[in-house]
């Protein structure tokens, strides 16, 4: 089975896979599968079929975790590379089946992803694999602070760091690094000097996406009355520079979606690719496609968007009934 309009991102650690694939998804109306998303599969998995899984789900010590040598720390690590393709590979056809451009972060073997992916549907980003041993410890998260404190205290916590620290040396080794280069795919390696929005150009370069502005809807009516306002510095900045492209290039195309769009990246309201009210945009969004006749997903130029928003909304005097509760609706009411 190959999926048309799914784009995979493989890689190692630190490469700036998360960050990319949430980027593509926001800025292209996509569906985001991001870190663990299999993590959401809806069944219970069965023990026997997704041992490394449910490992440590089962552990009844964690300090069997990091006790492990660093050979079978691997074979664990890579078992449940496998598992997760199997749930992953599960999960995908009900979702490619939204019709949206589905971005996945995931540790799909290169020899299937041959076979399950579109020509040109697949970027592997890599960092030197050095980083991912020497910085793993850095990370705020709960699970790896978890495990630093607990080889803390372990009887000898120096020879339990180094090795812990080989295990991760195998499975961040050179050897899976140069796998990964020669595979065959699109290759972005980490540049400290480089840009989230350059490597998000890149990216698009690669995947063949055409320079397509996300857009929800009821930011059509926004624009029409932005006034240097907003949220905060960062997101006030961030709009104006969005709503003057959209205005030097009025034949940009938008492609409609109610969900995160290119707005919403740097809003404070923005929780995980998730508006702090939801239900309430999503009525604005709902309501003006309703009344410019258009539907989720479509796609046209912003001049053509912006017109009909123009005609059928504000000059037709419908833009209070659609979002009059709105913080903002001083501004547009003025």
């Amino acid at each position: 089975m190959q999926f048309d309009n799914a784009y995979f991102i493989i890689g190692n650690a630190y490469a700036g896979k998360s960050t990319l694939a949430r980027l593509l998804a926001e800025r292209h109306g996509g569906i985001l599968c991001g870190e663990n998303w299999h993590d959401s599969y809806p069944e219970p998995l069965d023990a026997a079929e997704f041992p490394a899984l449910l490992y440590t789900r089962d552990l009844k010590d964690w300090r069997a975790f990091i006790r492990r040598s660093p050979k079978d720390y691997e074979a664990w690590y890579d078992a449940v590379s496998r598992e997760c393709e199997i749930l992953e590979l599960r999960m995908l056809p009900e979702i490619c089946k939204r019709g949206k451009p589905v971005f996945v972060d995931t540790n799909i073997s290169t020899e299937t992803l041959r076979r399950i992916a579109a020509p040109g549907h697949v970027l592997v980003m890599l960092a030197d694999p050095s980083i991912s041993v020497q910085r793993f410890f850095e990370r705020p998260d709960a699970d790896k602070q978890f495990l630093y404190r607990l080889i803390q205290s372990e009887p000898d916590p120096k020879a339990a760091m180094e090795n812990y620290r080989q295990g991760l040396m195998r499975i961040h080794s050179q050897a899976r690094y140069d796998r990964l280069l020669h595979a065959g795919f699109p290759v972005i390696l980490r540049d400290e000097t480089r840009a989230a929005e350059e490597t998000l150009a890149l990216a698009e370069r690669i995947f063949g996406l055409k320079a397509c502005v996300s857009l929800r809807p009821h930011h059509g009516m926004c624009f029409q009355f932005y006034a240097g306002k907003g949220y905060s510095a960062e997101f006030t900045d961030h709009i104006g520079r969005v709503v003057r492209a959209l205005s030097d290039n009025p034949q940009t195309p938008v492609r409609l979606t109610c969900s995160a769009d290119v707005v919403c990246e740097h809003c404070p309201n923005n929780i995980g690719g998730v508006c702090k009210t939801a239900d309430k945009v999503s009525r604005y969004d709902a309501a003006v496609l309703d009344a410019c006749d258009l539907c989720d997903g479509d796609e046209l130029p912003y001049a053509a968007f912006s017109a009909q928003v123009r005609e059928r909304i504000l000059d037709a005097g419908l833009r209070r009934s659609i979002c009059g509760d709105c913080e903002w609706d001083a501004l547009c009411t003025r």
